[in-house]
């Protein structure tokens, strides 16, 4: 199996992370980075720079350690 690259690397931690939060792609990027294309560009083949993959990477961290409300039915 071929070796993912830095993009393709943050790429499938934005997934897993869209996936158990259950936000959207656009959602995610414009909370991370004030861009809602982020993600589709990602996913395009598109590159960004280590700058923005730590912003995102930080996001994403932050995210999980803030404690959630539970939802009451």
């Amino acid at each position: 199996m071929p070796s993912m690259t830095g993009a393709e690397d943050l790429l499938a931690e934005i997934e897993k992370f869209l996936r158990k939060h259950g936000m959207a792609p656009s959602t995610f990027g414009f909370k991370a980075v004030h861009d809602g294309k982020t993600v589709d560009r990602l996913r395009a083949g598109k590159t960004i720079t280590m700058k923005t993959a730590a912003k995102i990477r930080e996001y994403m961290r932050a995210y999980e350690a803030a404690p959630r409300l539970k939802k009451v039915a």
